[in-house]
């Protein structure tokens, strides 16, 4: 749940600093969220945390 949390406050942060500014983004943003909860899940099974965390970071920058 931890990761979740840091997710959705990063969503927030990039949403008040208007970063989205199209549908386009907003639908890049939602396909990232259900990615990175489907990822979550697996992750969960093969408690690799870390290494997850580190794809997570690796695919903001991506989407920025």
């Amino acid at each position: 749940m931890n990761y979740l949390i840091q997710h959705v406050s990063y969503f927030l942060i990039f949403y008040q600093q208007n970063f989205i500014k199209d549908q386009l983004m907003i639908y890049l943003i939602l396909y990232h969220i259900i990615l990175y909860l489907g990822l979550l899940l697996i992750q969960q099974h093969h408690h690799h945390h870390h290494h997850h965390y580190h794809y997570h970071q690796v695919h903001l920058y991506i989407l920025l």
